[in-house]
C-alpha cells in the first residue's frame, strides 16, 4: 500500500513537471517562429527583387523552404490567391494560422499584406524592409519575455507538484 502511495506521488509530481515544461514551451516556439518569418521575408524580398515570378509561385516555394508551421501560412496564402487578392488571401492565412505567436505578431507580420501585389517592386521592397524591421522588435520581446516565463513556468510546475504532494502526504 505503501509503495502505491510513492507511485501515486511520483506521478503527481512528474506530471506537474510536464505540464510546466509544456507551458514554457509556448515561448520558445513563439521566438523560433517569428524567426523563420524574418527568415522567409528574407527570401521573399530576394525572390521579388531577382525572379519577377508572380507571388503565388514565390510563396508556393518558400513554403518548401522553411519550417513546417510557418511553411503552412505561406502555402495556405498561396492557394487562397487563386480565388482573393494578395492581401486578402495573405491576412486570411495569418490569421487561420495554428501557430505560438501572440496577436500582436500576427497583426505585424499581417501588415506585410498591404502592399503585397498592389504596388511596384520597390513599394512591395520597401513594405518587406518595414515588416523586417517591426518583426525584429518583435523577436526582441519574444526574447525578453521567453528569458522571463520560461525558468518561471518550468519551477512553478515543480513547486506545484511538490506542494500538492505535501498536501497528499
Amino acid at each position: 500500500m505503501e509503495l502505491i502511495r510513492l507511485v501515486i506521488y511520483a506521478l503527481i509530481l512528474a506530471c506537474c513537471t510536464a505540464i510546466g515544461f509544456l507551458l514554457s514551451q509556448k515561448y520558445r516556439k513563439r521566438e523560433i517562429e517569428l524567426k523563420e518569418f524574418k527568415s522567409a521575408f528574407n527570401i521573399l524580398k530576394t525572390k521579388i527583387r531577382y525572379t519577377y515570378a508572380p507571388l503565388q509561385d514565390i510563396f508556393d516555394d518558400i513554403a518548401k523552404d522553411i519550417s513546417a508551421n510557418v511553411s503552412n501560412v505561406f502555402r495556405k496564402s498561396a492557394s487562397y490567391m487563386n480565388e482573393e487578392s494578395a492581401t486578402d488571401s495573405w491576412n486570411k492565412a495569418v490569421r487561420e494560422a495554428d501557430i505560438s505567436i501572440t496577436r500582436e505578431d500576427k497583426n505585424v507580420i499581417c501588415s506585410l499584406g498591404k502592399l503585397l501585389g498592389q504596388t511596384d517592386m520597390e513599394g512591395q521592397l520597401n513594405e518587406i524592409d518595414l515588416s523586417l524591421s517591426l518583426l525584429d522588435e518583435q523577436i526582441e520581446k519574444a526574447k525578453i519575455e521567453k528569458e522571463k516565463n520560461v525558468k518561471m513556468y518550468k519551477s512553478l510546475g515543480v513547486i506545484t507538484g511538490i506542494a500538492i504532494v505535501i498536501v497528499l502526504f
